[in-house]
């Protein structure tokens, strides 16, 4: 989902990673938001000084959980399962690498990115390079 500000674009986060064990901090999310600023409805880059805010939700939810991933890895994991009493509890951790994933694929401005770009060269005839030469071929 995109919005066009970036305290939109916080709340959002926070309401999709409500009662996220680890919670991410306020500057967790602060500093998805910031980095996942896209080009607006004009195309215009958010480099440019007329470009109207617009940030990718989905991309800084994913941005989120992997950091929760790394953190949940560093700190030994989460507990899963616990006894007292005769009793024992057991749960599922949160598979936050999944949950990036998904809204990794969600994002708008990844849609339809495979890892493979494929670019198009327009032909310079005053400084082509060789497809093929001795040098090459020692």
């Amino acid at each position: 989902m995109l919005v066009t500000s970036s305290i939109d674009a916080q709340i959002e986060v926070e309401r999709v990673l409500t009662g996220a064990i680890p919670a991410p901090t306020t500057a967790d999310i602060q500093a998805a938001v910031a980095a996942v600023k896209v080009a607006d409805t004009a195309g215009l880059a958010p480099t440019d000084p007329l470009w109207t805010p617009t940030y990718d939700t989905d991309l800084a939810v994913a941005e989120v959980a992997d950091l929760l991933a790394v953190r949940a890895q560093i700190g030994g994991g989460l507990v899963s399962q616990w006894s007292s009493e005769g009793t024992t509890v057991q749960t599922t951790p949160t598979n936050w690498p999944a949950i990036a994933a998904a809204y990794r694929a969600r994002s708008v401005t990844l849609a339809g990115a495979s890892g493979w770009n494929v670019i198009t060269l327009e032909q310079d005839d005053e400084n082509l390079l060789p497809t093929r030469s001795s040098e090459f071929d020692r």
